[in-house]
């Protein structure tokens, strides 16, 4: 009667470990616990021993498809290769930092388990934040400049900032003009402008002749002085100048491109 029981077991013990493949997630045929790991005692019959390491063999291939690929009819040379990476629970903290060696870990944040890296020298990133690729925030008060009609979600346009251009600066600290402020000193440079004919107001050059005592005139005083006559007769040349108007660029305006400055929220 006792070896028939034990062929009972042992068929069992076949029918369970080449019953087929236990998928990932899947209910386990064994629990593995304490008095699992405590068998098989000392006084158990020899007998037993085939079915113990059948089963062994059976809760470890269990246990691995979780996140492996283990299949006993599949092709062998994939068994071992991740399927999926299950994290069992989000760590409390960063991992310590290891030389020559990386972390990938969840850790719990505002409730819900994020993915994090720790690279051997203690660097720490977050990659996901609720439900999406982690972006760091820019802090609350941060203001930039946008090449767009409206403000993005989360930020507030700076209406009281319009029409102006932008002066690059090196701060104050360094002897510059403040960052974030109106600029107040300094000129703005027009280029140079030289006047043609036409914009020069209209006018004359006085001359001045002398009458020759023979009859005529000349315009050299040494001359007329030595043809006996002295006194000057001033006449005008003609008038030139057309009096147009010039400017020095007070309406200039350069090509530009329109931008908004918002402010984070």
């Amino acid at each position: 009667m006792k070896k028939i029981k034990i062929l009972i077991v042992v068929l069992a013990g076949l029918l369970i470990v080449y019953g087929g493949y236990v998928f990932a997630g899947g209910a386990k045929t064994g629990t593995w616990n304490a008095a699992y790991e405590a068998i098989p005692a000392d006084g158990d019959n020899v007998s037993e021993g085939a079915t113990r390491i059948r089963n062994f063999k059976r809760d470890i291939r269990e246990r691995m498809a979780e996140d492996h690929y283990v299949d006993v009819a599949g092709t062998q040379a994939d068994h071992g290769e991740h399927v999926k990476v299950t994290f069992q629970a989000p760590l409390g903290e960063d991992p310590t930092a290891v030389a020559n060696k990386g972390f990938l870990y969840t850790k719990d944040i505002s409730t819900k388990a994020e993915l994090f890296w720790r690279d051997e020298d203690g660097h720490v990133t977050q990659i996901t934040s609720g439900g999406q690729i982690y972006k760091e925030e820019f802090p609350a008060g941060t203001k930039m400049v946008f090449y767009q009609d409206a403000c993005p979600a989360g930020w507030t346009i700076q209406d009281s900032l319009n029409d102006k251009v932008l002066l690059i600066t090196k701060g104050s600290t360094a002897g510059g003009q403040t960052g974030g402020a109106e600029h107040t000193t300094g000129t703005w440079t027009q280029p140079d402008h030289t006047l043609i004919t036409a914009e020069m107001p209209a006018h004359t050059h006085q001359k001045n002749t002398h009458t020759a005592s023979g009859g005529g005139s000349i315009s050299s005083s040494v001359w007329a002085g030595y043809m006996g006559d002295t006194t000057p007769n001033a006449y005008n040349t003609g008038s030139t100048g057309g009096g147009g108007a010039h400017n020095h660029g007070t309406t200039w305006r350069p090509a530009a491109y329109n931008v908004i400055m918002c402010l984070k929220d």
